[in-house]
């Protein structure tokens, strides 16, 4: 089975600073990047208020994290950021139904 067109190997460090981040002291929940990452608002506006919301907390020590995690995302199409959401939360990434993007149930091209 090959990977959903969507997937990115960049997703596989994403993967990894999504999950460093969550093991950080109070960050159980996503830390500032709650509404990004637990609660997929995946929009430019949100992703930049996370970035706001980590600039304005320095001290914290998942404020740099956060940061690097929210540039990765605006750097990625909406199809990308629905698919790494599915991803970071357990899909293997493989394609269900060779290529038949409006008919998959990880993404919806119309989004």
């Amino acid at each position: 089975m090959a990977k959903c067109k969507y997937y990115n190997p960049n997703m596989e460090v994403l993967k990894k600073l999504c999950e460093t981040l969550y093991k950080l002291p109070g960050c159980g929940a996503g830390g500032n990047l709650h509404i990004l990452l637990d609660d997929d608002n995946f929009d430019d506006e949100s992703i930049l208020f996370c970035i706001k919301e980590c600039s304005l907390h320095p001290e914290h020590p998942s404020s740099t994290i956060g940061a690097i995690i929210c540039l990765e995302y605006l750097k990625m199409s909406m199809e990308e950021r629905l698919v790494f959401d599915w991803y970071w939360n357990g899909w293997d990434a493989e394609c269900p139904i060779e290529g038949k993007c409006r008919h998959c149930g990880y993404i919806d091209e119309d989004y």
